[in-house]
């Protein structure tokens, strides 16, 4: 029998391990948190629920957004919520001008028509449809297409007479299911598509004989046809939107301090940021100057030395232009996207005057948090950590996709006020190596080493 003096220390050892594995396993440590945001959800029905991060979530989110915990405060114990980050850009233009809508009738008329009307539901009421967008998964077929605007839903205007529609996958792929419109501002569509039912003919064709005497006396070539309906998954109501508007689909982020300075001795404007961690992608510069061009550079403070110098990141152009008949500015140059603390904008002027600079913005993505929310439920948001153990969670978001594609999610309009975790305990320094790996796989060797030592004791005293 082996003496439980050398047996505890490996069995405490491994108690220990199995312990951590659990409690990382789902159990929740608000202790680890800095801060916490506290809202409720007050949709109708359990649905999927979305909200934004904001400058202060960044602020003190990590790097990779790894220290961003969703809780369920109404259960017996506090619940881990499972959520899906997206982070959002103003890049589908056709998706970004859609606007909603719902089929009100449908019927197939005289002469093979098929006509559907639609309005729109949106809260837009100066909305201007330029588009409509057919959505069908047929293949091979051509349509003429009439569309008619009503403000009332009894007098019709005709707005297209004849738009052809059209796909030619037997030859080529070449396709087209879109219908340019006049921007109107009405409200009611009636679509007239001419051909609501198809007839095919197979391209197979049954040949019979009929033979007298070994000779051909009679022969019949018979081929068979089939209908197919013209069928339609959606329609699509589009507005066109100015470059302008478009980007407003990027986040604004404020700054928090600005100094600009000009520096005689290079001739450069230097404009020293420091920002609260946001995500950016593209800065512009705010002048009333015009009649300028000028190259910029982004710089970044060189890592890890304290020595107040600076790396180029990203270099670009900025412009203004006024005379005349000229009317061009671009103001805004892209940057590298990342999450940026503190940084500098030069603007080298060469022999020209500076160009007198009023502030900067910065934009960036966004990033929308989605997950299944209960009515009535108090949920919190966990972020700011400084241990480096913790790594962003995996979760199964696949209901959430789901649903999302079926009905539009409950948008929480703003998180609650932030608010100091008075749980929390500061684990940034010489605790985390206790909630390490190597303080881990330390404790494994230590205790292989304890009970291989113990074994080796008890065979030494059996063969005694």
């Amino acid at each position: 029998m082996i003496p439980d003096r050398y047996t505890q220390p490996g069995l405490l050892f491994a108690l220990l391990l199995t312990a951590v594995e659990r409690a990382d396993a789902g159990e929740f440590d608000s202790s680890r948190y800095a801060y916490f945001r506290e809202f409720v959800v007050e949709s109708a029905e359990e649905r999927v629920v979305t909200f934004r991060l904001d400058d202060a979530v960044f602020d003190h989110c990590g790097e990779d957004f790894a220290d961003l915990r969703l809780i369920d405060w109404e259960a017996e114990s506090p619940v881990v919520v499972p959520f899906a980050l997206e982070r959002r850009l103003g890049e589908a233009r056709e998706d970004a001008g859609r606007l909603a809508s719902r089929i009100t009738a449908v019927e197939e008329k005289e002469n093979n028509l098929l006509e559907v009307e639609a309005r729109l539901t949106g809260e837009k009421s100066d909305a201007r449809v330029s588009r409509i967008v057919i959505d069908t998964p047929l293949k091979d077929f051509e349509r003429r297409v009439r569309v008619y605007g009503s403000e009332d839903g009894t007098n019709w205007i005709e707005l297209v007479s004849g738009s052809l529609i059209f796909d030619y996958s037997r030859y080529l792929d070449f396709r087209r299911t879109v219908i340019d419109l006049p921007p109107v501002e009405y409200r009611r569509f009636r679509i007239v598509i001419d051909g609501a039912v198809e007839t095919l003919a197979s391209p197979y064709r049954e040949i019979a004989r009929t033979e007298v005497d070994g000779e051909v006396f009679m022969e019949e070539t018979r081929t068979t046809e089939s209908v197919r309906p013209f069928r339609i998954d959606a329609l699509r109501f589009l507005e066109t939107r100015e470059d302008e508007e478009v980007e407003k689909l990027l986040a604004t982020y404020e700054t928090a301090t600005v100094l600009i300075q000009h520096d005689k001795e290079s001739n450069e404007t230097w404009i020293d940021v420091e920002s609260r961690d946001q995500p950016l992608l593209e800065l512009e510069l705010l002048t009333e100057e015009r009649n300028f061009r000028r190259v910029v550079k982004l710089l970044l403070p060189a890592t890890g030395k304290g020595d107040g110098k600076w790396v180029t990141a990203a270099t670009g152009r900025v412009f203004r232009y006024d005379l005349g008949g000229l009317d061009e500015e671009r103001l805004r140059f892209p940057i590298p996207e990342q999450r940026y603390g503190r940084y500098r904008v030069a603007i080298a002027h060469g022999d020209n005057p500076p160009v007198a600079i009023g502030g900067i913005e910065q934009r960036g993505p966004y990033y929308d948090v989605f997950f299944v929310g209960t009515p009535g439920h108090r949920y919190r948001l966990y972020y700011g950590s400084a241990e480096e153990s913790l790594k962003a969670p995996r979760y199964d978001t696949a209901v959430i996709r789901l649903a999302r594609k079926r009905a539009s999610p409950w948008t929480l309009d703003a998180l609650g006020d932030e608010q100091e975790n008075p749980e929390f305990r500061d684990r940034g320094s010489g605790f985390a190596f206790f909630e390490s790996g190597s303080f881990f796989l330390i404790a494994i060797v230590i205790g292989v080493v304890l009970l291989a030592i113990a074994i080796m004791t008890a065979a030494r005293r059996v063969e005694a």
